[in-house]
């Protein structure tokens, strides 16, 4: 394999309609390839990606109009997801 290329894809909402068997079973995949991934996902469905990521990107829409990006790491991701302290 050759460690120099770039290997990315992209995967939107790729957990809201499937079992977490198969969302693990995608997530393991990228892992073995050694891509890089882009996940977009729900926050109720990040536990699903949590054992395979260690830096999120949170967006909070603000009055459905404009949105905010918070780049963290997993860990505080979980606990901003928890607390909701980016109100």
């Amino acid at each position: 394999m050759n460690t120099n290329s770039f290997r990315f894809i992209c995967v939107d909402e790729a957990f809201a309609k499937q079992d977490e068997e198969k969302a693990d079973y995608l997530m393991d995949l990228t892992k073995k390839r050694n891509l890089q991934m882009l996940l977009v996902t729900p926050d109720d469905k990040i536990q699903i990606a949590e054992p395979y990521i260690s830096g999120v990107h949170i967006v909070h829409r603000v009055n459905n109009r404009n949105s905010r990006i918070f780049d963290t790491t997993i860990e505080q991701a979980k606990k901003i997801l928890d607390e909701k302290t980016w109100r």
